[in-house]
């Protein structure tokens, strides 16, 4: 059992696949404060998700250049997911003022919420596979809601400081909000 902000969740692990479990650390539920994102922003597909990378590229002469930025972590923030299959995805940094990102650039107020955070400690080329495991896996076999809820992302990809796009490793995270 978890607990978060005084309720209590149940992993129901027993229905869940050793497999499954192999593939993916358990997460940890924590309450994450709210932050701006600078960055950005491209709609995407299940076909097209794969240049996802190429927006990432874009964005990289921003990381570490823009003001007020705080540290050097990066977010892919999933921002909306529109029915059937299309998500519209932000590559950014944290940054402590919206009004001084630059053009072509866009800010993200991201809420304080609670999330399911799952490491990823894997090459980045394997990111994908995490995510589809926590999705079509690990989510419906717990306990836990995923939160749907307006202005909530859908989920956050966190790349800590550590991280270095070169060698694909380094601090990874995913962050799935939850009810």
């Amino acid at each position: 059992m978890e607990e978060l902000d005084g309720t209590v969740y149940e992993r129901n692990e027993k229905v869940m696949s050793e497999q499954v479990m192999n593939r993916i650390e358990s997460p940890r539920a924590e309450r994450r404060e709210g932050r701006i994102i600078a960055g950005m922003r491209g709609r995407y597909n299940m076909k097209t998700a794969s240049e996802i990378p190429g927006q990432w590229k874009m964005f990289a002469p921003y990381i570490g250049k823009l003001e007020g930025a705080v540290g050097k972590a990066a977010y892919g923030v999933v921002v909306q997911q529109i029915p059937p299959d299309k998500f519209d995805y932000v590559s950014g940094v944290e940054v402590t003022d919206r009004e001084r990102v630059p053009a072509p650039l866009m800010s993200l107020v991201v809420p304080a919420y609670k999330y399911l955070i799952f490491p990823h400690r894997d090459h980045l080329s394997k990111l994908k596979d995490t995510i589809s495991a926590i999705w079509r896996e690990y989510l419906p076999a717990s306990n836990y809601k995923v939160a749907e809820k307006e202005g909530v992302p859908s989920m956050i990809e966190f790349y800590g400081e550590d991280f270095d796009p070169v060698t694909g490793m380094g601090t990874m995270e995913l962050w799935i909000p939850i009810e």
